[in-house]
């Protein structure tokens, strides 16, 4: 039984914020998307008492998924815990600080902040999960960013575009189209604030919309100069302190950033804005479409039901043909070491394994399978994406190999004040390089 008695939401936007280093994966077959008669995890009258889950509010996939075990399992009883980003990384921390955490968790992958697998599992806070039958046949790239010293500590299985989501018809009205180019961006930007409009909203109130915009220009300056660079951070043959590559293209997205505010291409005060309050923004026609993840449009569509959405890539530079996608690794879901009910615990996340399952979240949430699949069916929301995806050019934002949590917030609190003017580009350089321990 799924019961939703108890579960704590909060008014803010969802955010998916992880963010990550991923290289070019190779061609395989999706799972099939249908439904069996015969679900690979068996319902099991032995699966009885309570189980916890905690996870990021306004997906209604989760609550699917959470209703639909329920019903194979009658005997137990399930308990959702909801809140946003902006408090639940703090709020589920501290509760398995003190032993008294969900069972099941919506974590993030890598190490880039307290609730990332990779901190949680060196903590001893996440089950060793190395074992299920799901972990064995993960994309390789998808598994080291849930691993830690050869074990895995958590299921994730779909990767989500950050960038420009759209209202079509609004594009159309003005007689734009999705900039290409910079400079195109920027003339674009300028043109429809003189319509008495603004091109993206940006609800940089929400942490990962703060830097996400730069992070995403940096990872496509970064591609021109070395499409392999994620890699070679990743695999430590260079540092964050030390790659010229990495440094130089922050330098220029940040520069390019202060550029696009100064062209008004968003709304001002954009830290007084929710994730949620720009999404609004864009159903009531103010704006011409917002900045997110993909996995934030279900919230979008349905304040906006008819409203004909697309996708664009933000560019960095002034060949089309640099366009990359920057994308994050969607949900990852670990066991509390503390749960009381494992054995129910490890049977939900085998549930959200299964290949029929995972297809379906791919669907649900907006996104792509890891591994490049060129059969793969587009959303119409995503269609601006899915060339890029079928080519193969998908890089993941770097936060997952950054080395401790402390770079994510310095970069959040920091893009906050250059976008409040309070900060100047140099001084965000020299305060995310000092957070990564360099001098």
């Amino acid at each position: 039984m799924f019961h939703k008695k108890g579960a704590i939401r909060t008014l803010a936007g969802i955010a998916v914020s992880a963010v990550i280093a991923l290289t070019f994966a190779g061609c395989a077959s999706s799972p099939s998307s249908k439904s069996t008669s015969s679900d690979p995890v068996k319902s099991s009258s032995s699966l009885s008492g309570d189980l916890t889950v905690s996870y990021l509010s306004g997906n209604p996939f989760t609550d699917d998924t959470l209703k639909k075990f329920g019903a194979m399992n009658p005997g137990l009883k399930i308990r959702d815990v909801q809140s946003t980003s902006n408090t639940y990384q703090a709020q589920i921390r501290a509760q398995l600080d003190s032993g008294q955490g969900p069972d099941v968790i919506f974590i993030w992958t890598g190490s880039g902040n307290a609730m990332a697998a990779q901190i949680l599992g060196g903590a001893g806070k996440l089950v060793n999960l190395s074992n299920q039958p799901w972990a064995k046949s993960m994309d390789p790239a998808a598994k080291t960013l849930v691993s830690l010293n050869g074990k895995v500590y958590g299921l994730t299985t779909v990767q989500n575009p950050y960038g420009f989501f759209y209202n079509k018809d609004k594009m159309k009205e003005l007689g734009i189209t999705p900039p290409t180019t910079f400079s195109g961006l920027i003339n674009t930007c300028k043109a429809v604030r003189k319509k008495g409009l603004v091109l993206i909203a940006l609800g940089a109130q929400t942490g990962y919309l703060a830097y996400g915009i730069p992070a995403q220009l940096a990872n496509s300056i970064a591609y021109t100069k070395d499409p392999n660079y994620l890699t070679k951070l990743g695999k430590g043959e260079e540092t964050w302190t030390d790659s010229k590559v990495w440094n130089q293209s922050l330098s220029k997205a940040l520069d390019e950033y202060q550029t696009m505010i100064k062209a008004g291409c968003f709304q001002d005060n954009v830290t007084g804005y929710s994730e949620d309050a720009v999404k609004q923004m864009v159903a009531s026609g103010k704006a011409v479409g917002t900045y997110l993840i993909s996995a934030g449009l279900p919230a979008l569509r349905a304040l906006a039901p008819d409203m004909k959405i697309d996708f664009a890539t933000l560019p960095a530079t002034e060949k089309a043909s640099d366009l990359v996608l920057t994308a994050n690794p969607g949900s990852a879901w670990g066991v509390s070491a503390s749960s009381k009910n494992k054995a129910a615990a490890e049977a939900l996340v085998n549930y959200m394994g299964t290949p029929q399952r995972q297809a379906l979240d791919a669907q649900a949430n907006f996104g792509f399978p890891y591994t490049v699949n060129k059969d793969v069916k587009v959303p119409a929301e995503l269609t601006g994406a899915g060339k890029l995806y079928k080519e193969g050019k998908v890089l993941l934002f770097p936060t997952a190999l950054w080395p401790n949590p402390e770079v994510k917030q310095t970069i959040i609190a920091e893009c906050q004040n250059l976008l409040n003017g309070n900060e100047t580009v140099d001084g965000v350089l020299k305060a995310v390089q000092k957070s990564f321990g360099g001098k």
